[in-house]
């Protein structure tokens, strides 16, 4: 059976995309609309951050937690002075050990995100 050009005409275009006029002006459009698109994204999410971290910082405040902290960091150091007179085997409150872990994950996520956006 015979090939018709029609074939190879097809095949040919497809294979070289002809060069449209105003290629060069509707790459930088879209390219600059993209960007606009990227800023205003940033914005956006640094907004909604900023206002979760004053949310989260009123909800802290709040609740009483600083209080709780404060006298647990007073109780550990009564623990480690009774230690030092008695040189027992007190070790520190669990307390203290859950907010050792809460930093450490705290500081790998801000270090996370730190590397993610560069």
């Amino acid at each position: 059976m015979a090939e018709h050009p029609f074939e190879d005409e097809v095949a040919r275009l497809f294979a070289q995309a002809p060069s449209l006029d105003g290629a060069e002006a509707f790459a930088l459009r879209v390219e600059a609309q993209l960007a606009r698109f990227a800023q205003v994204r940033r914005w956006v999410l640094g907004a909604a951050g900023a206002a979760g971290v004053i949310v989260a910082a009123r909800a802290i405040a709040g609740s009483g937690l600083l209080e709780m902290m404060a006298s647990w960091l007073q109780s550990f150091g009564l623990r480690t002075a009774n230690l030092a007179e008695h040189a027992g085997a007190l070790g520190p409150n669990p307390q203290v050990w859950v907010w050792v872990a809460l930093g450490v994950c705290a500081a790998g996520l801000v270090t996370g995100g730190i590397l993610q956006r560069n």
